[in-house]
């Protein structure tokens, strides 16, 4: 412990300018001196090597000090980056297992319309969730862009297909149409939160199936307690 806190102290003494330059210095003569032998001093050509050694540190720090405020800049807007990131992860997270469990019912068989209206419910889809995370595609890799853009232009696409209609044996009619529906677009979010999650949170996904899974089942079961109210039947 005692030596990373000494490595971080010199660390930090070495990215100030005047240090820099220093150290810049005596690395510049020590390489020289190692290659061409020590210059006899008070002669021209020992004059020659100091102004070429100052001139060297010199325009080291004039590079380092213009080139710090960009760098700050910059690691400012990876940290943002990474901050919107994480509030994105989590909004993926909650669409796509509401999303993917309307889908598995929808896909499962025969949806009475008891069961299809809280498929409803679960069509929690806002392809602006990640409108704010935009900006920062510049902060982080190509391929995470990527998915992220695809996964909002496959909600926008979706969105207008999910409108689903009342009526009689609305189930029936519309539930297999809407689990065509939400397949690219879970697909497509799960991807994206997959390659977002080590950029915004450090770790990998979490396996959402379980969850989802308990979802489903919570709803059949809601739906059969309604089911047995409509026809009479207590419930325990």
């Amino acid at each position: 412990m005692e030596s990373n806190k000494w490595i971080r102290t010199a660390t930090t003494w070495l990215r100030r300018p005047l240090p820099l330059a220093t150290a810049c210095l005596g690395i510049g003569a020590a390489v020289v001196v190692c290659l061409l032998g020590v210059p006899a001093l008070w002669t021209a050509e020992a004059a020659g090597w100091a102004s070429a050694l100052g001139t060297t540190a010199a325009v080291v720090v004039a590079i380092y000090v213009g080139m710090a405020p960009h760098h700050a800049t910059r690691r400012d807007h990876e940290r943002r980056a990474r901050a919107v990131g994480m509030v994105v992860h989590g909004r993926f997270e909650r669409q796509e297992m509401h999303l993917e469990a309307a889908r598995l019912l929808c896909v499962a068989g025969p949806v009475d319309d008891l069961l299809f209206d809280l498929v409803r419910e679960n069509l929690v889809m806002d392809p602006a969730s990640a409108n704010e995370l935009i900006p920062y595609f510049d902060a982080m890799p190509d391929e995470i862009a990527s998915a992220v853009a695809a996964a909002i232009a496959d909600m926008e696409a979706a969105t207008p297909l999910l409108r689903v209609y009342d009526g009689p044996h609305r189930g029936t009619v519309q539930a297999a149409r809407i689990g065509r529906v939400l397949e690219p677009v879970t697909r497509s979010l799960r991807r994206a939160r997959e390659r977002l999650a080590p950029f915004a949170t450090g770790k990998g996904a979490a396996d959402l199936m379980p969850a989802t899974q308990n979802l489903v089942v919570g709803m059949q079961q809601l739906a059969e307690s309604a089911r047995d109210l409509r026809s009479g039947v207590d419930v325990d």
